[in-house]
């Protein structure tokens, strides 16, 4: 019964010997694991900032014109016709007939223009006459138009009075047709005189949208590149330049479509590698329910002496 005794006790205090040695163990994983968790982290952090550095290097997609390429070709003839006339109201036509002011009462009064009687009334010869030479000009600017044209620059001189001809009789010794766009680059400040005068955006006939000095080079360079041939002849410089005023320097909308997917695509890039990494970095973390294990170790010992002990009493009884 002793030797029993002895048995059972040395079994216990091993195993309680045990106990502590494997908790100095189990203490040192986890400091060690914790080391590993914060060099780990550390790293993902770091790693993290430099992708997002890397992100942040990659330039934006840009809505402006200046980061994309302008069409190779500019806008038909037609085309800028019919959307100056949708903006201004003024139809394309000719206005046959209308050399002097006894001429143009005549015309304006045959036909329904947007003027009566006694408003033509109103205006002297010489009102009239400058009317003439400034619309006459408008037809090279722009395109041939109709008496309804005329009557609109009528008004805008000497009814509305958003024109002044003091200002435009100044300026019409410049004109545009006889240039190139080239030489309209090279005279860029008088050619910003000229449609101050000429095409305010204020004027109730034809206004062209105020722009920079840059903005207006940028202008007639694409125009210049593009506006060949025939399509020099017919509508004038200022139409074309109105449009580009009004819409911006056309971009093809394939162009647009392969900067934002690639741009797209990019970030998907980007953001999947984030994802791999901090999967790949987390399986290397240890696993839950593993510092358990050497308690059950020590445990399942003394159950196992405990077990040897009763095999052992059982075989010594007579």
């Amino acid at each position: 019964m002793t030797t029993i005794l002895r048995t059972i006790i040395l079994g216990s205090m091993l195993a309680m010997t045990a106990l502590p040695a494997q908790t100095t163990v189990q203490a040192e994983e986890k400091t060690a694991t914790s080391n590993t968790v914060q060099i780990l982290t550390t790293n993902e952090t770091n790693q993290t900032n430099e992708v997002q550095e890397t992100d942040s290097a990659i330039p934006e997609p840009s809505i402006d014109s200046e980061s994309k390429e302008p069409a190779e070709t500019a806008e038909k003839p037609e085309e800028v016709v019919a959307a100056i006339e949708e903006d201004t109201g003024i139809k394309s036509g000719n206005a046959e007939g209308m050399s002097d002011a006894a001429s143009i009462r005549n015309v304006l009064l045959n036909d329904q223009f947007g003027i009566d009687k006694a408003e033509l009334d109103a205006y002297s010869d010489e009102q009239l006459e400058n009317a003439m030479t400034l619309f006459d000009r408008y037809n090279r600017d722009f395109y041939g138009m109709d008496p309804g044209g005329y009557v609109r620059v009528l008004q805008a001189l000497y009814n509305d009075q958003t024109l002044s001809w003091e200002k435009i009789s100044g300026q019409l010794a410049f004109n545009p047709e006889e240039m190139s766009y080239k030489d309209l680059i090279d005279n860029i400040d008088a050619l910003q005189a000229y449609l101050a005068a000429l095409y305010p955006e204020s004027s109730s006939a034809i206004g062209v949208k105020k722009l920079t000095n840059d903005a207006l080079t940028e202008a007639l360079t694409y125009l210049d590149e593009t506006v060949k041939g025939e399509m020099l002849n017919w509508p004038g410089k200022i139409a074309r330049i109105s449009r580009v005023a009004s819409d911006g320097i056309p971009v093809p909308t394939e162009n647009s479509g392969q900067t934002d997917a690639k741009e797209t695509g990019t970030t998907t890039t980007t953001t999947t590698e984030k994802q791999q990494t901090a999967s790949d970095k987390k399986g290397k973390l240890p696993q839950a329910g593993e510092n358990r294990n050497i308690w059950l170790v020590g445990l399942g010992g003394i159950i196992i002496i405990g077990v040897a002990a009763y095999f052992v009493m059982k075989k010594k009884k007579p």
